[in-house]
């Protein structure tokens, strides 16, 4: 029998007793630190977005917006569905497309990439009704689309969030996942007006 401060040895390491307990516990919290780790622990959508009871007045409204802005990117609808876009015009620019690709001032643009990327999120663009007050002053936007419609003239609102409505008409539309620069083509390389 062994006593209480008589050393054991395991693989040529002599602990006593108490050593192998400790030794045993750090194994068991390195184990559980791995799994930790490897398989982190998924909670419920439902509990984690829940407002806790600390939670000041300011905390609650704005998760509610988040999830109200969740619901309403997923029923966000295209602006400009089955219908391609062949004149912009944006407070920065005004591109046309033709044979040769698009043009500005009657000159090609020499960043096509960036002009079919402009013309992409326009396509592209994904947009839900929203009650949300636009700020500042509306930019005016000018599409024309392939079918043959008029041109349609939206004006775009910078604040809080990217919002287009439409002349004459009391609904707005939220923009998603774009931002009020992306929808300008402020970024893009131009050619020399003169």
């Amino acid at each position: 029998m062994v006593q209480r401060n008589e050393k054991q040895g395991i693989l040529g390491i002599n602990l006593t007793r108490r050593g192998w307990n400790n030794v045993l516990i750090y194994v068991i919290l390195a184990i559980a630190l791995l799994f930790w780790k490897v398989f982190p622990v998924h909670e419920d959508a439902d509990t984690t977005n829940a407002p806790t009871a600390v939670a000041d007045e300011s905390e609650v409204k704005n998760e509610a917006e988040s999830v109200l802005e969740s619901d309403a990117a997923a029923n966000a609808t295209a602006l400009f569905p089955d219908v391609a876009i062949v004149e912009l015009a944006t407070p920065v620019l005004r591109l046309e497309q033709s044979d040769q690709g698009w043009l500005y001032n009657d000159q090609v643009v020499a960043d096509q990439a960036g002009a079919e990327h402009l013309i992409e999120r326009w396509q592209t663009l994904q947009v839900s009704v929203t009650e949300q007050q636009p700020q500042g002053v509306a930019k005016e936007i000018m599409v024309r689309l392939a079918d043959g419609r008029p041109l349609i003239v939206l004006a775009l609102y910078e604040q809080p969030v990217p919002i287009i409505q439409l002349p004459g008409d009391d609904t707005r539309y939220r923009a998603h996942q774009i931002t009020y620069s992306q929808l300008t083509g402020a970024n893009l390389s131009l050619p020399d007006p003169n």
